[in-house]
């Protein structure tokens, strides 16, 4: 709590001021916005810039999307379906193995390189490379050959009317047009594109490896569902800064992923496609020399054709034949299928399954085995070799394989069986034949070998014709709902940009200006002051340095007022005591002590008191040069030598009326000493006779002691604290020097307060101490007085 000086023993009574920490400030709120407010403006036009050279030098992305409608397994086969009915294999939703293949390795190295993404062109700027694809190019390349290993390169190109140069890892070397450049990606032939302008800077020729290439086209690809909760429609899409290159990658993609599709789908078709052919030409060239066999005997031998009763055997061996090769044939189909078995290598081979097998059981178990090697295909595409999903398909492929063998050996065995019967009758009706001429039953045997092989060559063809009609009319799991679209700029976001740029703009000064009070640790603020029971007896605004130190009191400025109201101030500090002797110190150098010591002399000389100034500050003297007086004899030579008297030292001040100053002289040895001489105590019994105000100018209490020792001259104690250069920890310092009475009377003067309204409202101690002043006007009003006229 601050109490005037010399009032708080006789005054105890006065309601003191509600310390301004209590409450809250809003003016002094409002006054760090309006103080912060110029560098926010400062802030939000650097953001303004910030921005428009952000979004006039980033590539604007669009977003590309296709839609897909990918089926389950059950709802695009039919033959499939039915065993799904029957209870033979279970329904599958492989939709989002399909996604994963969508983004596989696999699939996109294909489009890259039927795109030739791997190839990039782009053009320099003054600031960025922009890319070009398309007709924006000018000029196109063909691949005359493209080696299999290369680095990825770049190589800088400089094109004109007639052809270009080329600058690189491998090359440096001007072509024409038509050319064929060598290099290490392969043999290219460049040709003009007289549709685009050439530019005078040069173009970027960038070959990247399709592995490389792939994996950036996955990383910017996306594959979701358009429904969490089911359905088959997969949304495609990706964002690039080339909307039509973008169209026909995902274009392609889809065409690629489709034929990827039906091709897995018709691996086994195709096997039995080739099976049936390689038997077919086999039957063929049989078939072709028995009948050439039987022409021949024919001719050699004179035989026309058989007898009634040998057509009559004929027909029953052909009848019994005919039952005969079809189980044969069931048989060998069987046979051939053990022995394409038999030379798999791994588990990515599939059984052909269109080949005449009449056992629906075993029909059943090769379809759930291709059924299950195409799974296994897939999982390969987007799964490590170490996947125990892939390991358990595997595991169950070569399970199933051995029960399709088992079942073939147990199916060979019963056809076997029938065959046998079947030849059991046969040399039955062969003992009847035998009775026949001997020609006549070698050409009918012929004629029979030859009725067989036809009949196994027609079911053969019909086989044949079947599977191909089944390939034709194969369809994807897939349908295109919409091919791929630009659906508009989606980077970046100018008004997300924008308001991150403006908040940036607002968040960063105010935020400096946070942090910058919050670590501040000077005092910056009255209400720091308030707290310590010694009193403000004054407020000294921030002045700008001039050449002069001196202040011209009877100005109408603010720094003029202010000593005039700190010069009243000091009537009002002890009413009851006359004040004399004013010493001016401070905790450090830099607070402003000297410059107050000088012009509160000033203020005081202007009413026509005799004011005298000792510069005590023994160790760093200053007064000399800021008002230009002679320091060459001072109050060191003074009291260390009983041969200098006062005259000697006393110079009076030129701007200054009624005004002297004893400057502190040569820096003497020991100053502290020189202050316990008898002779101080003679100068100011001398000083207090002829003068009205002595002003003692002392050197810092944080430094020396000086000023404790000259505490015993002084009527007042001024101690100096500065706006924002003091520190806060300086103030417990100055409460403790207060209450253990090392100075008598004290009061503050605050010095050099900015202009921020970071300080408080009211310049003057007088507002402070208004009702008190109400309370006592007419004493000390007369008081005053009293003191002027004197």
């Amino acid at each position: 709590m601050s109490y005037p000086l010399g009032i708080q023993e006789q005054e105890t009574s006065i309601q003191q001021p509600i310390s301004a920490g209590n409450t809250f400030d809003v003016k002094k709120i409002a006054y760090k916005v309006v103080g912060v407010l110029p560098w926010i403006i400062i802030g939000l036009f650097l953001a303004t810039i910030a921005v428009k050279l952000y979004l006039r030098y980033t590539p604007t992305e669009n977003k590309i999307a296709a839609y897909l409608l990918i089926k389950k397994e059950d709802e695009a086969n039919v033959d499939y379906k039915v065993l799904k009915e029957l209870g033979v294999v279970q329904s599958v939703n492989d939709i989002l193995n399909q996604i994963d293949i969508l983004k596989s390795y696999t699939l996109l190295e294909r489009v890259v390189d039927s795109l030739k993404l791997n190839i990039h062109i782009r053009q320099q700027g003054r600031v960025t490379k922009s890319q070009l694809y398309g007709d924006d190019v000018p000029f196109t390349f063909k691949i005359a050959q493209e080696n299999e290993k290369f680095s990825p390169r770049s190589y800088q190109l400089h094109l004109s009317r007639d052809g270009y140069s080329i600058q690189g890892f491998d090359i440096n070397k001007t072509f024409k047009w038509g050319d064929t450049l060598d290099i290490e990606y392969g043999k290219l032939v460049l040709e003009r594109n007289p549709q685009v302008k050439i530019s005078s800077e040069p173009y970027l020729l960038d070959f990247n490896t399709k592995h490389n290439e792939a994996g950036d086209l996955r990383a910017s690809l996306k594959v979701e569902l358009t429904n969490d909760k089911g359905g088959g429609i997969v949304e495609i899409s990706m964002q690039d800064q080339l909307p039509d290159r973008a169209v026909e990658i995902l274009n392609t993609l889809i065409r690629t992923f489709n034929s990827a599709d039906l091709a897995d789908k018709n691996v086994v078709t195709f096997k039995t496609v080739q099976f049936l052919s390689d038997r077919i030409d086999s039957v063929n060239k049989e078939l072709q020399k028995i009948e050439a066999a039987a022409e021949e005997f024919k001719k050699n031998n004179r035989i026309t054709d058989i007898s009634v009763q040998g057509g009559i055997f004929q027909n029953q061996a052909m009848n019994i034949d005919g039952q005969r090769v079809k189980e044969y044939t069931q048989y060998k189909v069987l046979e051939a299928l053990e022995n394409y078995m038999s030379n798999f290598k791994g588990t990515n081979e599939v059984i052909p399954s269109s080949m005449g097998i009449t056992e629906q059981a075993l029909l059943s178990l090769i379809l759930q085995h291709n059924n299950l090697v195409a799974e296994k295909q897939n999982l390969e595409k987007i799964s490590a070799a170490s996947d125990p999903h892939l390991l358990d398909k595997t595991k169950q492929i070569f399970d199933l394989r051995e029960n399709i063998l088992r079942n073939i050996r147990i199916l060979k065995k019963a056809f076997a069986q029938t065959v046998a019967d079947l030849e059991t009758n046969y040399n039955s009706l062969e003992s009847k034949i035998g009775g026949l001429p001997e020609k006549e039953r070698i050409l009918l045997s012929l004629k029979r070998l030859a009725s067989v092989k036809e009949e196994l060559y027609v079911y053969l063809l019909k086989k044949k014709e079947e599977t191909q009609l089944l390939l034709a009319s194969s369809i994807n799991n897939t349908r295109v709902i919409d091919y791929a679209t630009d659906l508009g700029p989606v980077k970046p976001n100018k008004s997300q940009i924008k308001l991150l740029a403006y908040l940036i703009g607002i968040v960063v000064p105010a935020g400096i200006f946070i942090l910058k009070d919050f670590l501040n640790n000077k005092i910056t603020a009255k209400n720091e002051i308030e707290v310590i029971p010694v009193p403000i007896v004054g407020e000294l605004s921030s002045l700008k340095r001039k050449k002069s130190y001196l202040v011209d009191i009877k100005s109408k400025n603010p720094i003029a007022e202010q000593f005039r109201l700190l010069r009243t101030n000091l009537y009002f500090a002890a009413p009851n005591k006359q004040i004399k002797t004013i010493m001016v110190s401070s905790f450090m150098s830099g607070e402003g002590k000297s410059f107050i010591s000088l012009n509160l002399a000033n203020a005081l000389s202007v009413t026509g008191a005799k004011t005298i100034i000792l510069e005590f500050d023994l160790r760093n003297p200053n007064f000399s040069k800021a008002i230009q007086v002679n320091n060459d004899a001072g109050l060191s030579n003074y009291l260390s030598s009983y041969d200098v008297s006062l005259h000697d030292v006393i110079q009076n001040v030129d701007e200054m009326n009624n005004a002297a100053i004893i400057t502190a002289g040569p820096i003497p040895p020991n100053p502290a000493e020189l202050l316990l001489n008898s002779r101080t105590t003679d100068l100011f019994n001398y000083l207090k006779t002829n003068y009205d105000y002595i002003i003692i100018d002392t050197a810092p209490v944080g430094l020396v002691t000086d000023a404790l020792l000259l505490e015993k001259y002084a009527d007042l104690t001024l101690f100096v604290v500065r706006h924002r250069f003091t520190l806060k920890a300086i103030l417990p310092y100055i409460e403790k020097m207060s209450f253990d009475k090392k100075f008598r009377q004290m009061g503050l003067v605050v010095n050099g307060i900015k202009k921020d309204g970071s300080y408080g409202f009211s310049f003057g101690f007088g507002y402070s101490y208004s009702k008190y002043i109400s309370e006592k006007k007419k004493n000390l009003l007369a008081r005053f007085t009293s003191l002027f006229k004197a």
